[in-house]
Formats: structure tokens, sequence, C-alpha cells
């Protein structure tokens, strides 16, 4: 996402100053032509006249908020070389059968019955009511058309900054308005309503989790801190998210003072064709006839879908009309997936390149060099939020920005000694937008080791593999990608693979210190543990440690002690199965239900999945979002329950695990660490 800082209040100067005028002139009349006796009541009629003429003006030029949801929709743009994929699909229609059955083409959609995924919609249909935060809004459907009845926006931003009239009003003001554009039919769904004259589309505050099927208030499912004011998620997408969420996307800032965003445009809405094809207009003329299609296909056997396994294609740095990025240079096809999943800032980042965006959009075009367009964040860039971005070693943490960790890998960095362009991976050596499962588009060689054979291919003998990762051929411990790319990335209650290509190493605990791939697999297990194996297997340096990481279960550190991200990132292995075949499960309850009272949130509700798939635990009731005496009454109840089952019994006195030399749990020892927790507020941007 294209970081880009906009803070302005639209106020209708022109009107307001119109209005002014006409009451310092019927003054200066009254003054010169009443007779005195009618003066004093004139100089008094005058202002409240105005004050009313205000009002008139205000009721009659604002539209309806059904008319404005036909005003304010994004428009399509006509004369910037998009032709949506629907003219893609009459001459590549199997390309268009693929990419229809993506989460990418229902990124971003108009709201309808057709578009607004089945469990929103009944909480439509069935007028459901929403309370968190105090916060209160109320679903309703009308007809076609899907409504919330909320607090007024306008109003709620304009008391957040302070506006003394805002501030003034005690009583909440509350406003109907129709949701416009949906985001998202995979995970999540979020709901875009109309701000009444800006043409601003702004964030619903809730949004439906499809697996839980429950609504979900903003502030919970973010990793954000708690404390954080829930009014600051007003997120506008005309410039926050139309760059990714959509095609061509132009976000129309208006000249100031009045910063209106109703010239909003797009090529298409959605992640659609042209996104990674670029604009095909010039494509489309040329191709116009079919015996000249035809011909193409015969004569070069060109597809849009073709991929290039090799990764041998020569450096494209003039767009065509229309590019296959499976046939672009590594660095440029990469690209294509790096404009959105990535951290960046305009390039020259300063306020002038800012304010083009606004107007205009990002300029780059599939098969451009993306770097003359912005900037790709580093930790050491100093750009502000960069903490809570990346690991203290670089790495970074933010699910959907893999294009960073990707340009970071040795993998990706072609050797010295290799012919330029080989042993070089790219998003598509793994990825497909039209030849892989919707969910995460991996091909299927990129489910196995298979996708890491291509460049080291000694590692396809069993006998290579074992000796290299100590583990059997068969074990989760010997696939690649468990070790090279762990799960230390959070977005969306989930924690993801690291798209840079690492090793393992272990480093002492400390602030932003990135969990490793051993200890989040081997959860029992000490970094002491760790670094002994690392350094007997791999010749890496001895690693000097405090005793809390040679005494306690990494684990358990991270989970119970660690900062919010390390301890997101444990909640969730804990519910992985490798390491759960790895460290057994007999134990994990009554140390993992401890952070169903996790200050933040997305931890309560991480851990909960983790811990409601433990085998053999009953179903119990549990709101991640309950109040902090139901948290707690819970994790007594699941303690309680654990201690009397058949798992209770089951004791391993191992110190490491915060157990007495008896087996039952060191209650004082977790206690004493969960009050040692890291409570510096971090917040994760997805």
């Amino acid at each position: 996402m294209l970081d880009v800082e906009m803070s302005a209040t639209p106020i209708l100067y022109r009107e307001l100053l119109f209005l002014l005028a006409v009451a310092t002139a019927t003054a200066i009349l009254t003054v010169r032509h009443c007779p005195p006796a009618w003066r004093r009541a004139g100089l008094l009629t005058i202002p409240l006249l105005s004050l009313g003429l205000a009002v008139l003006y205000w009721w009659s030029a604002a539209p309806p908020p059904d008319v404005m949801a036909e005003v304010y929709l994004p428009k399509q743009s006509t004369d910037r070389g998009f032709v949506t994929s629907q003219t893609c699909r009459s001459c590549h229609p199997g390309a268009f059968a693929s990419w229809h059955k993506t989460y990418h083409r229902t990124m971003t959609q108009v709201a309808g019955p057709g578009t607004i995924v089945e469990g929103a919609r009944r909480g439509f249909q069935k007028k459901k009511s929403l309370s968190t935060h105090g916060q209160t809004a109320t679903l309703e459907r009308r007809d076609d058309e899907f409504w919330v009845n909320m607090v007024h926006p306008e109003w709620d931003k304009a008391k957040a900054a302070g506006i003394p009239e805002a501030v003034e009003v005690t009583t909440e003001i509350r406003a109907d308005r129709r949701v416009i554009l949906t985001t998202g039919s995979h995970h999540f769904q979020v709901f875009w309503i109309a701000s009444e004259r800006t043409g601003e589309l702004w964030q619903f505050p809730w949004r439906y989790h499809i697996g839980e099927d429950r609504w979900v208030h903003r502030n919970d499912v973010f990793l954000q801190p708690p404390d954080k004011p829930a009014v600051s998620h007003f997120r506008t997408w005309n410039y926050a998210c139309i760059h990714c969420h959509s095609a061509g996307g132009e976000p129309g800032m208006g000249s100031p003072p009045a910063m209106i965003f109703s010239q909003t445009r797009v090529g298409e809405l959605g992640i659609a064709c042209e996104s990674c094809h670029g604009p095909s207009e010039e494509h489309v003329r040329k191709y116009r006839s079919p015996g000249k299609r035809l011909l193409r296909r015969i004569l070069s056997g060109d597809d849009v879908v073709a991929e290039n396994s090799s990764h041998e294609a020569a450096e494209t740095t003039t767009p065509q009309s229309v590019v296959n990025p499976a046939r672009l240079s590594p660095r440029a096809a990469s690209q294509v997936c790096g404009q959105c999943h990535s951290h960046m800032v305009n390039h020259a980042g300063n306020a002038e390149g800012s304010i083009e965006f606004l107007k205009t959009g990002l300029a780059y075009r599939p098969g451009e060099d993306l770097d003359r367009f912005v900037r790709f964040l580093k930790l050491e860039d100093g750009y502000p939020g960069n903490e809570h971005r990346f690991w203290s070693d670089g790495t970074c943490r933010s699910g959907g920005r893999e294009y960073l960790g990707l340009i970071a890998s040795p993998c990706y960095q072609p050797a010295e000694s290799a012919p330029a362009g080989k042993r070089q991976i790219t998003c598509l050596s793994c990825h497909s937008m039209h030849n892989a499962p919707a969910n995460d588009q991996l091909k299927p060689l990129a489910t196995t080791n298979t996708a890491c054979n291509q460049c080291h291919p000694r590692f396809q003998d069993p006998a290579e593999l074992t000796a290299h990762t100590h583990h059997p051929a068969n074990n989760p411990g010997s696939q690649c990608y468990n070790c090279h790319m762990p799960h230390v990335s959070y977005a969306l209650f989930t924690a993801i693979r690291t798209h840079q290509v690492i090793n393992p190493q272990v480093k002492p605990t400390g602030p932003d210190s990135r969990p490793n791939a051993c200890n989040l697999c081997h959860l029992d297990r000490t970094l002491a543990w760790t670094a002994k194996h690392l350094t007997r297997w791999y010749d890496q340096p001895e690693v000097k440690l405090p005793e809390a990481d040679r005494g306690v279960s990494a684990a358990l550190r991270w989970l119970l002690a660690g900062d919010v991200a390390q301890r997101v990132i444990t909640a969730w292995h804990f519910g992985w199965q490798p390491a759960r075949e790895a460290s057994g499960t007999d134990w994990i309850l009554p140390r993992l239900a401890h952070v169903l009272d996790d200050p933040y949130p997305a931890v309560r509700f991480v851990g909960w999945q983790s811990l409601k798939s433990l085998p053999g635990l009953a179903a119990f009731s549990y709101d991640f979002d309950g109040t902090g005496a139901h948290r707690r009454k819970v994790i007594g109840q699941l303690l309680n329950a654990w201690s009397g089952s058949v798992a209770g019994g089951k004791h391993r006195p191992d110190a490491a695990l915060l157990s007495r030399p008896d087996g039952g749990v060191d209650s004082p020892r977790l206690q004493q660490l969960r009050k040692t927790r890291d409570d510096r507020p971090i917040e994760i941007y997805e």
C-alpha cells in the first residue's frame, strides 16, 4: 500500500462567504435606509434570517443518501487506456474464467445482493444490532440496497478533531448511510459508506468475519494498541485503498480548500486483468481482427497466461500495450506484484508527490520500473512507523507486504558466478493468478520441496535432504519453507509466512526480536537447546544467552512475556499442527489459556482459535471481545476442567515448561513471567 499523508476538513468557504456578504450588505442597507424605529429590530433579525438561509441551503444542496450512493460511486475512466476485464474475456475466456474464481476479483465490488457474502447479508436482512467499544449500529436491507444506522460520521470525525461546534453537542447525532462498496470475500468483508458532501468513502467500523460468522469491530481485528481511539479508523477508500483494491485507481482530489473526492475514477473495481497486464486499449485495437489474433497465436504461441518457469526472460524496460508478467524479467515480473504487496511511499517522499498521487494515483504501469515511482521502506531508513512494520533484524512482519521479503532474499539476488537472471526467484516461482487454487494461489509444486529443488536439485535425494535437515524426509522439519520461510508475519488474525528466505538463527529475546523457526515448531524447547543444535549441525557461532532464555521454553517466554508481535505469532503456532506433532499437546492448555485475557483483542482471538482446536477439549463459550470478568471466568473454568481431566494427570516434570518437580504447573513462576510482559504499544499495519 502507498503511504500518503492526508488531513483536511472540507469546508465550503464560498457558500459561507456568500451568506456573510449577504448579511453584511443587508445590515448596511438597514442602517442607511430603514427608519430609526426599525433599525434595531432589523439588525436583530438579519443574523437569524442568515442562519435560516444557511440551514435551508444545506438542506436543499445536500442530496439524500440514496442519491449520494450513485453520485460518489467511483466512475470508470475512459481516457487512460483501460478496457475492463469483460473486454479481455471475449478473446481470453479461459484466462478470464480462472481469474474470475480468485479473491483478487472480489477485492472491491459494488454492494448488492450478489456481492455481499451470505452471512453478512443475513445480518442486514434481520436488522442486526451491533455494539462494541461504546459504539452502536443497526443493519438494514431495503430491497436491493444495504443500509446502516450509526453515529453521524461527519460529526464523529469533527468531534474527534476537537472542532468546538462538534464538541459542544453532547447528544449523539445519528445518521442512515447506504453501503456503497465492499472489500474482500475470503476471510473478512469490509463495507464502505459515503460521506455527505466530500465524495469520500468511509469504512463502516464493523466488518464481517466469514469463518466465525460474526461481526467484529475493526479495532479488534488489527494488531494495534487496545486504547487507540475508535474514531481514528474512519479510513478513506479513495486514497488509502484505491491503489491496491482497483485497477488504475485515480483518487481525483479536487482543488483546495474543498478537497472533494467526487471525481474518483478507476479503470475497474477489484484487482482485474489490467492490474497485472496493464491498460489494454491499444492491444484490443491491434488485435480486433480475428484473423490477426489467430495468426499471432500460430506464429508466436503467445498466451497471456503462459508461465515461464525458467525465469530467463529478457528485461523489459518499455511497457507494451499489454504485458505478460510471466514473460518479463524476474525483477520486472515481481514488481507487478510489488506495486501492492509492499510498504512504500512516493519516490520523492515530498508533499508535492503526495498531493499529485491524491489527484491522479500511481503512474506506474506493469512492465515499467517500479523503483522510478516509489520508494520501498526499510527498517533503517527512519520512516515514521517502521518500528512497527519490521522486526529488529529488518524482516518485514506485516502480512500482505511479501515483496519486501522477496527482494531481501538471497534467492532473489542472482549469484555472482551465474549468468544474469539465473537462479533468481520471482513471485511466479510459487504463485499463479490462473493455474492455482484461490486460497493462496500456490502452484502445486510450491506445496512441496519441488519449488526449491528447481535451484537446489541435490536435495531431491532423500539422503542429502535428511543429512541437511536432520529430520526424516517426510517430516515437516524437512520441508524447506518451514525452516527458511517461517510464519513470522501477521495479518487478519493469522500468522503468515515471511517471504524473506532466511536461515534459522538464535538471538537473545528482546524487544522486536524475531522468533526463530525451530522454537516455533519445538514449542517445548529453550533457545539454548536450539542454539546448541544449530552450532553442532551448521557450525553457527555459539550464542551467549541470559538465564531466562536458557531456563524457560522460548515459546512460553514469547507467549507470556514477549511484546505483542511475539505473543500473537506464538499463540498462532500453538494451533499449528506440525508444532503440536513436535511438541505434544498434553501440557498446552494451562499455559495457553492465559492468553484469553491478553490486553490486545487480536491476541485473544488468535489464542482462542488455537485453544479451542486442542484435541479432546470440550467446546466452551468465550467472547474474545467480552468483559475482563468474563474472560477471567472462562480461564478459571478451563483450568479447573483441565486439572480434573485425564490430560491434567499426564504430568511433564519439565522446568522449561514451568512445571513443578511433581509435574504440576508452577503457578508462581508462570505468574512472575506474565508480570514481565513487554507492554510497549505496537501496531502492525496491514
